[in-house]
């Protein structure tokens, strides 16, 4: 059975699969579909052939064997053996994919090292985000962005907040009625002009300047623009009078869990904090 994988634009410009040529390319974007939740799938060529390219009449079972050669040969994938069992592993599976939680675990054993199970380098090293910068004069601490691309090191949690929320009904334009003549109304006098008053604030200038920071840190590890005086408000708002550093310690901690990852607008931001801290 296929599951919702991520496929990055930075495949479409390897050279080493390209070399391998087009049917090597769909293929191997056909193996993300197939493989479990740790990179791995049984290596059966006529199986793989039937499901990842089953309208293919020009490729046997026999071309996606020496495809899968030409694919272990590149480093792209591993082909092992447990017992008389073949088996397939995606070598840089935890670099790129990042499987649902509720995803049935692996029934396939890993490839082993003289006896053990083998752990790849990138499975040892924890993901960090390696292009982004903070001002270092920043009034919330740096320290904290420190897991890349809002990847969570804790693996799978109780995440209250596992569900996507649901999109924002766009509201329908009013039908309008067919014009009704009016007669017209003798002027009215001009108001005196008057001296406008600011409106105070409702929040405290050390939570605006702590929530707009954190947010343009925000921007800078997800690669937004900035945020506006509007935006930091909204946030605020949302948040239901919380410190400036409660909401900041929310947005690390969402970041951390992945909950930024597939973000395209500052919408979507005071919507989460709003949850979060309803459910408080």
């Amino acid at each position: 059975m296929a599951r919702i994988r991520y496929i990055k634009p930075g495949i479409m410009t390897n050279e080493d699969l390209c070399e391998l040529g087009p049917f090597a390319y769909i293929l191997f974007t056909g193996l993300w579909m197939l493989a479990d939740r740790e990179g791995r799938l049984e290596d059966r060529p006529k199986r793989i052939k039937a499901e990842a390219m089953p309208l293919w009449e020009s490729v046997c079972w026999k071309d996606v064997d020496s495809l899968l050669s030409g694919l272990a040969e590149r480093g792209f994938i591993q082909r092992y053996s447990i017992g008389e069992i073949p088996y397939i592993q995606i070598t840089k599976w935890r670099k790129h994919q990042n499987p649902h939680a509720r995803e049935s675990a692996s029934t396939i054993p890993p490839p082993t090292v003289n006896g053990h199970a083998a752990t790849t380098s990138e499975e040892a090293s924890p993901r960090q985000c390696q292009d982004t910068t903070f001002n270092s004069t920043s009034p919330v601490g740096n320290g904290e962005w420190v897991m890349g691309n809002g990847s969570s090191s804790s693996g799978d949690s109780d995440d209250p907040f596992e569900d996507e929320i649901p999109p924002t009904p766009i509201p329908q334009e009013p039908k309008h009625s067919p014009p009704v003549a009016v007669s017209p109304s003798p002027p009215k006098p001009k108001p005196v002009a008057r001296a406008s008053t600011p409106t105070p604030s409702k929040h405290k200038a050390e939570d605006v300047e702590t929530v707009r920071a954190s947010l343009e840190q925000l921007a800078a590890a997800q690669h937004m623009p900035p945020p506006d005086a509007a935006l930091v408000r909204s946030v605020l708002d949302a948040a239901g009078g919380a410190s400036g550093d409660q909401i900041h310690q929310t947005l690390v901690e969402l970041w951390k869990r992945n909950k930024f990852k597939a973000m395209y607008s500052w919408g979507f931001v005071p919507l989460v904090v709003g949850q979060v801290f309803r459910a408080a």
